[in-house]
């Protein structure tokens, strides 16, 4: 375990794809896994306590909004990638192949 002095690092993404809580295909988006779960500390994608991350709120709604101002102003957004999605974990989550997207203005 820990000693004192000791940094201890808790990697989120790691944690949100734990298959001893998520289940075998813990790495598959599964909408139904969050029909009427209210999780606590399973899922923290922001951390929580009281070093929490404090601007979580405002990230989450800027990043909404962003996604969504594209997505009006494009006519179409096509996967061009043919690998699919490859996760590796860095301080967020991150593809190894990057974002490999069309993007068709209106």
């Amino acid at each position: 375990m820990a000693s004192q002095g000791d940094v201890v690092q808790v990697y989120n993404n790691v944690m949100h794809r734990d298959k001893d809580v998520w289940g075998e295909d813990a790495d598959e988006f599964k909408s139904e896994r969050w029909f009427g779960l209210r999780p606590y500390w399973d899922f923290v994608p922001h951390s929580g306590g009281p070093r929490r991350y404090p601007a979580q709120l405002l990230v989450t709604t800027e990043a909404s909004y962003v996604v969504a101002r594209f997505c009006q102003r494009s006519k179409a957004v096509e996967n061009r990638d043919v690998n699919g999605y490859i996760p590796i974990m860095r301080a967020g989550p991150v593809d190894s192949n990057g974002v490999k997207i069309a993007v068709t203005p209106v």
